[in-house]
């Protein structure tokens, strides 16, 4: 392949900052994929698009930062103008990859997972006899990716895929990166989602020095493993109902050289009534959206005067104007009172529901 040097603008940003930096300008069409990502002392330098200008990067960047509770971090970003070495690239559009009949294009799949060196997709019934295709062709186009698995279904209490191996020589266990923390996960036994990622570190950069954080479902623990990694938390509680999600926590834990974590496996519901954790935590995190408000009760018992409770829920909006008057009327039985410091769309997740997050600050009367 043939290389060509363009004139181009470089983001540069902080080592904590680059995957959201490349997510951000991903997202929007931005990222200039066929030009070297350099890190340069202690900044990473992102090459974009070249035919963007710098007041459009900076307009879009700080839109989206503001929309992700981020906007005190993008301030640090800096820009230059530089010449790049850009490399000519097979199509990264697998389309291209496989001659579909024209009538069944419109039911291929637009998006998936990617996880690691796995893609993960669903695919519509309509096209379900070219699956094998699609997975070599999605193999093809993504010269990162090892192994593309169908997902069937996500079910149980655990929310564990059900996958297909299509394409790749690659097992279902792999390592991903986020936000500078490695994580080695299994899709077939875990539940893990890379499209929290940016979620997550909101939720990091709130937390202060010193606090002491319950992870109420835990799953293999990107909440807790970037918290212990980015912050100076006393320590973190996490929980979860899957053995295999707390093994590969305790994995990823000494993956990353993080000693400040404690890991329970079993019923939050049941674990959390233990009598020491009472009124012992500054910070809670819910995320079982589907569930979270069947463990509300027990959030507050736990949660110390004044500390703040992170409660996801997957609803209508209308749905979640009901759940938060049933989480005052059950603070209110407790003797609390709740403040609704900040109501976070975190994304769609179905024409119908959205995936809220409630940051809920809670004083005990």
């Amino acid at each position: 392949m043939k290389n060509n040097t363009v004139d181009t603008l470089i983001v540069k940003v902080n080592k904590e900052m680059a995957e959201w930096v490349k997510t951000a300008l991903l997202k929007n069409g931005l990222l200039l994929k066929n030009a070297p990502i350099q890190s340069e002392g202690s900044l990473i330098s992102i090459p974009v698009e070249h035919y963007i200008n710098r007041d459009e990067v900076q307009g879009l960047l700080q839109s989206a930062a503001k929309s992700d509770g981020l906007a005190d971090s993008i301030k640090t970003i800096e820009f230059e103008r530089k010449n790049v070495t850009v490399k000519e690239r097979a199509s990264s559009n697998y389309l291209d990859h496989y001659d579909f009949p024209q009538e069944v294009r419109e039911y291929m799949p637009s998006s998936w997972d990617t996880i690691g060196d796995l893609i993960l997709v669903k695919i519509n019934d309509e096209v379900l006899d070219y699956k094998k295709e699609i997975g070599t062709a999605l193999l093809k186009a993504h010269k990162s990716i090892n192994g593309v698995h169908r997902v069937i279904k996500v079910s149980g209490e655990t929310r564990v895929r059900e996958l297909e191996q299509l394409a790749g020589d690659k097992g279902t266990v792999t390592i991903t990166k986020e936000f500078g923390v490695r994580m080695k996960i299994d899709p077939s036994e875990v539940y893990y989602s890379p499209r929290l990622a940016t979620e997550r570190w909101r939720i990091v950069r709130q937390v202060k020095d010193n606090e002491i954080i319950l992870d109420m479902f835990a799953g293999i623990g990107p909440f807790s493993l970037l918290i212990a990694h980015h912050t100076r938390a006393e320590s973190i509680d996490a929980v979860d109902i899957n053995p295999q999600a707390t093994s590969l926590l305790h994995e990823n834990a000494f993956l990353n050289k993080i000693n400040n974590i404690a890991l329970y496996t079993g019923d939050a519901g049941m674990i959390s009534k233990r009598p020491d954790w009472q009124e012992r935590y500054d910070r809670i995190i819910m995320n079982l959206p589907h569930s979270s408000m069947e463990f509300f009760q027990n959030s507050l018992g736990c949660i110390k005067n004044g500390g703040m409770i992170h409660l996801y829920l997957i609803c209508s909006e209308e749905k979640l104007g009901e759940n938060i008057r049933q989480c005052r009327k059950t603070a209110e039985e407790r003797n609390c009172e709740i403040y609704l410091n900040n109501k976070h769309l975190v994304r769609t997740y179905s024409p119908l529901e959205l995936n809220y997050c409630c940051d809920i600050l809670v004083n005990k009367l």
